[in-house]
């Protein structure tokens, strides 16, 4: 299921292309994917390209506005667009923390924000 993910690079380059994918489906320009996500086209086709990765944020707007799978953006198991509501959620996404870029990317984002969230408590 995730034997594709252990190299960075060929990673992205799998998300970016079902993230290409899904945007395709639902027959959305890269300029009106940013508007709904808050994002510039640029970030989009960063995206698309495997230059970047979506992070947290992004990954839940993405299940919020569309319902699209995180599972399946990341590793390709299960339907595109999410079918499913209540705690089962929360175990797809407990599932990518398996994965270890995502797990450190998730971490990353969580250092950064404890240490805002601390440099906002000092005023």
């Amino acid at each position: 299921m995730y034997q594709n993910l252990n190299d960075d690079k060929q990673a992205k380059k799998i998300i970016g292309n079902r993230f290409r994918e899904f945007r395709k489906s639902i027959l959305m320009s890269r300029t009106n994917m940013g508007r709904h996500l808050n994002l510039t086209y640029n970030s989009i086709a960063n995206f698309e390209t495997g230059r970047l990765l979506p992070g947290t944020g992004t990954l839940l707007r993405l299940y919020t506005e569309f319902k699209l799978n995180p599972l399946w953006l990341v590793a390709g198991d299960g339907p595109m667009i999410h079918g499913k509501s209540g705690d089962e959620d929360y175990d797809e996404l407990f599932k990518l923390i398996k994965i270890p870029f995502i797990k450190q990317i998730i971490f990353a984002r969580l250092i950064e924000a404890k240490k805002y969230a601390e440099i906002l408590n000092e005023d």
